[in-house]
């Protein structure tokens, strides 16, 4: 009993992991769209400052789009870290399953053999009653 208390244990430990990582994985999925909303953003504002402008401040509006593309740039790198976090949590989450497969699979062969100890012991008490039965029909 105190293995299956420990298995069980083990195995509510790893949901909580489990659980854990696939709330890791929503926020960064939520930061990925979040990023791709100000990438957006950036090209918006970018074509409105190329709408607005004309050939005398064209020195700044070369200058606004160099700002542009590097936060785009900044844009691509984040989403580019933010896959890769994605990809190893990902990763760990599978190692996780196969974790808690494993623990499922010996918490099963724990029972099964805690029910074969259950059927010799009862098979034991069986031949002890029968034995007792003998011994007083002997000296009786």
């Amino acid at each position: 009993k105190h293995q299956y208390d420990s298995l069980n244990n083990d195995i509510q430990s790893s949901k909580h992991q489990y659980d854990q990582l696939n709330n890791d994985i929503q926020s960064s999925k939520h930061q990925y769209d979040q990023l791709n909303i100000e990438i957006q953003s950036s090209q918006k504002k970018k074509e409105e400052i190329i709408s607005q402008t004309n050939q005398t401040i064209e020195s700044k509006l070369t200058e606004s789009n160099q700002q542009l593309s590097n936060q785009i740039e900044q844009g691509k790198k984040q989403i580019n870290e933010i896959l890769n976090q994605k990809q190893i949590l990902e990763h760990q989450n599978q190692q996780l399953t196969n974790q808690f497969n494993q623990l499922n699979n010996d918490i099963q062969s724990s029972k099964q053999q805690l029910d074969q100890l259950n059927n010799d012991i009862q098979s034991s008490k069986h031949q002890l009653d029968s034995l007792n039965s003998e011994i007083q029909s002997s000296i009786n």
